[in-house]
């Protein structure tokens, strides 16, 4: 994902995990779930456990169903949020934000982070 990406996330308090679940692409939500939070995890140990909520995007051109259903099934098996929406037709979109805004106002506030200098590779 990049360092200076990693470095801005660090700053978040609550991460939103969108997934592409058409199968349009021949992935593998579950891979591609797994491999983010993996370089979340080498990246940083705190940053991997942060509150997460996963969302399922593109339900609304679903072709593969099988490895759909396997997906929502494991996100459910291992206990972390799960909504499902399509960003085209906006169909699930508000109930994310309401999670979201609800998560949000519980969690403490964000740690205030010292500006640390990297210098750019010429």
């Amino acid at each position: 994902m990049g360092h200076h990406f990693l470095r801005h996330v660090e700053r978040c308090r609550l991460l939103l995990h969108l997934v592409d679940v058409s199968g349009i692409e021949g992935r593998d939500p579950i891979e591609d779930f797994k491999t983010i939070n993996r370089e979340l995890a080498v990246y940083s140990e705190a940053l991997s456990k942060r509150p997460q909520i996963v969302v399922a995007n593109k339900t609304d051109m679903i072709q593969d169903q099988e490895a759909f259903q396997r997906f929502r099934d494991y996100i459910r098996e291992i206990g972390l949020p799960y909504f499902e929406i399509s960003a085209a037709t906006t169909a699930g979109v508000r109930e994310v934000v309401r999670a979201a805004a609800q998560k949000l106002a519980e969690l403490p506030p964000v740690l205030v982070f010292e500006s640390e200098y990297v210098p750019p590779v010429i």
